[in-house]
C-alpha cells in the first residue's frame, strides 16, 4: 500500500509540480528563498504529502484492516483523478464536467484494478521511486535547482584596469510593462499632464524615443539589460548570466540591488544597503528574509491551476506584483510610509487619516540614498505599473476582477469596451507609477546626488491593448505596443534634455555607461555605445517568447525595421492629457454616453420590462471589507451592442456597451472615478439607452436601493 501510495503522488503531485517549479527560479527569487527552505519544501511535495498519507492509511490500518485498505481506495481514486485531469488537460479536453467524469471514471477504474489484482499493485508499486527521482531532477537539473544550489557562490568579479576613486555614482531605475506609446502626447513628445515626473527627467536626460527592448517576458528582457546580450534563454539568475552590469562595477562601485523576481547579481558584494558613508536613516529594511508564506500561496496557486478541470488563466512567469504599504497624507506634510511596528499610530492613522499605499521594495531602495558615500551602482526593478491594475494615480487601491465574464481587464483584450477599459486601467497606475519614480528623482536630489551621477530611466518592455490580441503576445500590428518602451539617460554634469531618434535597443544600456565611465567591458555584447559608436541602421531584433503559465513553448527570434513601427499617439483608446474635470472623459465617448453624465437618473430614466443585475452590488450597497470597488459590471437583458448607463445615488456616472464573454451574454463594465466610492452604502441604477429615450433596467439583485 505504502509503495502505491508513493508511486500515484508521484505522478498526481510530486513530479508536476516540481517540473513547474524546476523551470520557474523566478517564484523562488521573487518569494527571496534560500536553499534550505526551498531544498525543504520541495521534499515536502516529493516526500512530505505521501509519507502523511502512508502513515494516516497505516493507522488506520492498525485499528482497523479492512477500514485502511478502503482508506487507501478512496485515496487512489483522488489522487488517480488529480492525475487523470492534468493528462486531459495536456490533451486538449476542454470541457469542465466530461474531464472530471473521464478523470474520476479512470481512476475509479485505477482503484479496482489495484484491489483486484496483485500483479497490478506490483506494477503501480514500481513507481514508487518516482517521488526521489523528481526531487533529484528538481535540485540537480533544472534552472531552479541551479539556483539554490549557487545561493552560496560569488559569481567571479572582474579585475578593473584602473579602480579610479572619483567615478560618478549610476543609478538604474527599471519599470515594467510600460509601453512608450502610453507616454505619448499628441506631438509624440512626453504627456507631461499625465507624467510630470518623467517629463521633468526628460528635461535634463537624452530620451531615446526609438527604443525598444528585446523580448516581452522580464525574466529575458532584464538579462538582455544587464549583459548587453539578445536574450536566448529566459533564465534570470547568475547562473546563467555571469557577466552582467554588477559585475562590471562591482571592482569600483558599491553595490545597491533591489531586483524583483530576477537574481541576477550572485556576487558576495550585492547588497540592499545603503554604500559606506552615505548619510541614511537607520536601515530596517521592510523587504527581508524570506517571504515563505508568499512563497507558499504562489505554489498552492500553481497546483490548485494544475489539477483544476477549470481552463482558469494560468499563473504567469512573471506574474508577480509589488508589495504595497501605507503612506499617511496629512495636510502640509509630505507623504510618509507607515511601519505596522509602529504601534502608537499605525492602526488609527490608518482609520483617520487619508491613505495611499506604495511599493514597500520602492521605500527601502529610497532608504538606502543620502548625501556622501562612496560610488555606488543604485539598482531598482519595480514591478509597476505591470498589471494586475490596481491603483488610481493618487495610489488609492481599488479591486476588480481579472478573470471571469464580469473580469475588467484579462490581458486577452476580447473586444471594444474590455481593450479600452485595460488602457485606461494601464493609464491610472503608470500615473501612479510615475509619482514613484518622482519620489526617487526627489532623493536623489535631496542627497545631492542628481547632477554628477548617470541615470538610467528604462522599462523591460510593453503592453498592447489592442482589441483581439494579448497584451503581452506579439503580432505583426503590435510591435509599436509591446517592444517600443521608455529609455532616458542622463549622463553626469548634463543639464539640458534632449530627444534622440537613434535606433536604441535595451542591450546598448551596459555599452553606454560604460563608455561614460571609461571602463572597458570584458565579454562580447551584441549592443553599441549610444552617442560613442556607429548607429545601427533601422534594423531591430526581438525574441519573442510563448508561455504557457511557467511553461516556454517557443523562443521566435524576428527583426523589424524601426521606422515601420514607431508608436503613434492617435492609435489608442485613451487620447493624452485627460481632462481634469473628467478624467473618464474617453470612455464616455465610446460608450456613447457623454451626454447623459452628471445627469439625474430618476427625471431621466423612464420605467421598462427590461430586467438585469449588477454583479458587484453588494460591494457598494453594503461595504463590509473594506475594499474599494473600482468598477461596476453586470448585464442587462438587451441585444449586443446595446448601450447602458450606471447611476450611483442616482447621478449617472458612466456606461458600456454591451458584450458578450465566454458563455455569458449582454455583459456591461464600468471604471468609476477613484473619489466615487464612499463607503456608507449607495444606491445603483442601471438604464439602457432606447431608440425612445433612456429606460430603466429592474435590477433582479436589489441593486437600486439604499
Amino acid at each position: 500500500m505504502v509503495l502505491s501510495l508513493f508511486g500515484v503522488c508521484g505522478v498526481a503531485i510530486a513530479q508536476p509540480l516540481l517540473s513547474l517549479l524546476g523551470e520557474s527560479p523566478e517564484v523562488f527569487s521573487f518569494h527571496r528563498i534560500g536553499r534550505t527552505t526551498g531544498l525543504i519544501a520541495a521534499g515536502l511535495v516529493a516526500i512530505g504529502v505521501p509519507l502523511a498519507l502512508s502513515l494516516l492509511v497505516l493507522a488506520v490500518r492498525l485499528a482497523h484492516r479492512q477500514s485502511g485498505r478502503r482508506l487507501t481506495l478512496a485515496l487512489l481514486v483522488v489522487l488517480g483523478t488529480i492525475a487523470f485531469i492534468q493528462v486531459g488537460k495536456e490533451v486538449g479536453l476542454e470541457q469542465p464536467q466530461a474531464l472530471t467524469f473521464v478523470s474520476f471514471a479512470a481512476a475509479l477504474g485505477l482503484a479496482t484494478l489495484w484491489n483486484q489484482f496483485s500483479g497490478f499493485r506490483t506494477w503501480i508499486s514500481l513507481l514508487s521511486p518516482l517521488p526521489l527521482v523528481a526531487l533529484g531532477l528538481f535540485y540537480y537539473a533544472s534552472p531552479s535547482g541551479d539556483l539554490l544550489r549557487s545561493t552560496q557562490a560569488a559569481a567571479p568579479v572582474v579585475e578593473a584596469d584602473e579602480a579610479a576613486p572619483d567615478l560618478p555614482s549610476v543609478f538604474v531605475i527599471v519599470f515594467d510593462e510600460f509601453p512608450t506609446k502610453g507616454v505619448l502626447d499628441a506631438d509624440r513628445s512626453i504627456d507631461a499632464a499625465r507624467y510630470p515626473n518623467i517629463s521633468r527627467f526628460a528635461d535634463t536626460a537624452t530620451w531615446y524615443r526609438d527604443h525598444t527592448t528585446l523580448s516581452p517576458i522580464t525574466s529575458a528582457a532584464l538579462p538582455s539589460l544587464l549583459t548587453a546580450q539578445v536574450p536566448l534563454t529566459s533564465g534570470g539568475t547568475f547562473v546563467d548570466h555571469p557577466d552582467t552590469l554588477f559585475t562590471l562595477l562591482a571592482p569600483t562601485h558599491h553595490l545597491t540591488v533591489f531586483e524583483s523576481f530576477t537574481q541576477l547579481c550572485g556576487l558576495e558584494s550585492c547588497t540592499t544597503d545603503a554604500p559606506p558613508g552615505a548619510l541614511v536613516p537607520t536601515p530596517s529594511p521592510r523587504l527581508s528574509g524570506e517571504d515563505r508564506e508568499g512563497f507558499r500561496e504562489t505554489v498552492v496557486d500553481l497546483f490548485v491551476e494544475r489539477v483544476s478541470p477549470e481552463r482558469a488563466d494560468p499563473v504567469a512567469r512573471d506574474d508577480f506584483a509589488e508589495d504595497v504599504e501605507p503612506v499617511v497624507t496629512v495636510p502640509d506634510q509630505a507623504p510618509v510610509a507607515l511601519d505596522e511596528s509602529d504601534q502608537r499610530s499605525f492602526d488609527e492613522i490608518v482609520d483617520d487619516v487619508e491613505t495611499s499605499r506604495a511599493p514597500t521594495r520602492l521605500n527601502d531602495f529610497i532608504d538606502t540614498i543620502g548625501p556622501g558615500g562612496e560610488p555606488a551602482l543604485h539598482f531598482l526593478h519595480l514591478v509597476l505599473p505591470h498589471a494586475p491594475y490596481h491603483f488610481y494615480p493618487d495610489g488609492t487601491q481599488y479591486e476588480a476582477l481579472e478573470e471571469g465574464p464580469y473580469a475588467a481587464f484579462d490581458g486577452e483584450n476580447p473586444n471594444d469596451t474590455l481593450a479600452a477599459i485595460g488602457e485606461h486601467r494601464f493609464q491610472f497606475q503608470a500615473q501612479y507609477s510615475d509619482t514613484q519614480f518622482g519620489r526617487i528623482l526627489d532623493a536623489i536630489e535631496a542627497a545631492g546626488l542628481f547632477d554628477d551621477s548617470l541615470i538610467v530611466f528604462a522599462s523591460d518592455h510593453g503592453a498592447s491593448f489592442t482589441t483581439g490580441a494579448n497584451h503581452r503576445v506579439l503580432s505583426d500590428d503590435d510591435y509599436d505596443d509591446i517592444a517600443y518602451a521608455p529609455l532616458l539617460i542622463k549622463l553626469p554634469g548634463q543639464t539640458v534634455g534632449s530627444i534622440d531618434d537613434t535606433n536604441a535597443q535595451l542591450i546598448d544600456v551596459v555599452p553606454t555607461i560604460a563608455a561614460n565611465l571609461a571602463i572597458e567591458v570584458p565579454w562580447d555584447v551584441d549592443g553599441i555605445a549610444l552617442g560613442t559608436d556607429p548607429p545601427r541602421g533601422n534594423a531591430k531584433t526581438f525574441v519573442d517568447i510563448r508561455l504557457d503559465g511557467l511553461k516556454i513553448l517557443d523562443q521566435l527570434p524576428t527583426e523589424f525595421d524601426t521606422a515601420l513601427h514607431r508608436p503613434d499617439p492617435a492609435d489608442r483608446w485613451i487620447g493624452p492629457s485627460p481632462d481634469p474635470d473628467d478624467p473618464l472623459a474617453r470612455l464616455h465617448e465610446l460608450g456613447g454616453v457623454s451626454d447623459l453624465i452628471g445627469e439625474r437618473f430618476s427625471t431621466t430614466a423612464v420605467a421598462s420590462a427590461t430586467t438585469g443585475s449588477i454583479h458587484d452590488a453588494p460591494a457598494w450597497l453594503n461595504p463590509t471589507s473594506g475594499a474599494r470597488p473600482g468598477v461596476i459590471s453586470g448585464r442587462v437583458d438587451a441585444p449586443r451592442g446595446a448601450a447602458i448607463v450606471v447611476a450611483v445615488d442616482d447621478v449617472i456616472i458612466g456606461g458600456s456597451q454591451l458584450y458578450d464573454y465566454d458563455d455569458t451574454t449582454s455583459v456591461f463594465t464600468v471604471l468609476v472615478e477613484p473619489a466615487l466610492f464612499d463607503g456608507t452604502g449607495q444606491r445603483l441604477d442601471v438604464g439602457l439607452l432606447t431608440t425612445g429615450g433612456l429606460v430603466a433596467v429592474n435590477l433582479d439583485n436589489g441593486a437600486a436601493s439604499n
